[in-house]
């Protein structure tokens, strides 16, 4: 099995010229991760909570010409663990691991995979959400708090009057 090319060698290279118009993009331009216009798309890592999620897949038994869009070699049966996009595009695991580390996008069709900073970005609205909601229950809990003093208050000024009235009657 040859070495695959690194990440930096697709990166390095110039995007082919735009297509006319009406005309797809050719499998080398999407493998290489370049828009149309030439521009690089899709630049933040996938989360490593997303790529650990890749389910894994057994090669193909057919013996069908099914190789892996990255490094172009075959999925050979039992040869190494291959995985799956959610888009259901599958390449050797560590092709599809290493184009994650740069890339959060499918290869081949630009799925998107939540990148770290998403990741974190999501976190960061949840423990907003959480300080929102103690910030609440601290509100609810001072109204709560003011409705019994106003009660104790009732209390001990009806307890007053009641001690009052007792005392002018025993006079």
């Amino acid at each position: 099995m040859e070495e695959a090319p690194e990440i930096e060698e697709l990166e390095a290279q110039e995007p082919p010229p735009s297509p006319a118009s009406g005309s797809s993009p050719t499998h080398a331009t999407a493998a290489a991760g370049f828009r149309l216009t030439g521009n690089k798309r899709g630049r933040a890592a996938a989360s490593s909570e997303a790529m650990q999620g890749l389910r894994e897949v057994a090669a193909p038994m057919n013996g069908s010409d099914c190789c892996c869009a990255i490094c172009f070699h075959d999925m050979d049966a039992g040869d190494v663990k291959l995985r799956a996009m959610p888009c259901s595009h599958v390449f050797h695991q560590d092709c599809i691991f290493k184009w994650l580390r740069r890339s959060a996008a499918c290869p081949l069709c630009r799925h998107q995979l939540p990148t770290e900073a998403a990741a974190a970005a999501e976190e960061e609205e949840v423990q907003q959400q959480q300080v929102r909601r103690i910030w609440i229950l601290g509100e609810e809990l001072d109204h709560w708090h003011n409705l019994v003093d106003q009660q104790l208050e009732r209390i001990r000024f009806e307890s007053e009057r009641l001690d009052h009235q007792i005392m002018k009657q025993h006079l």
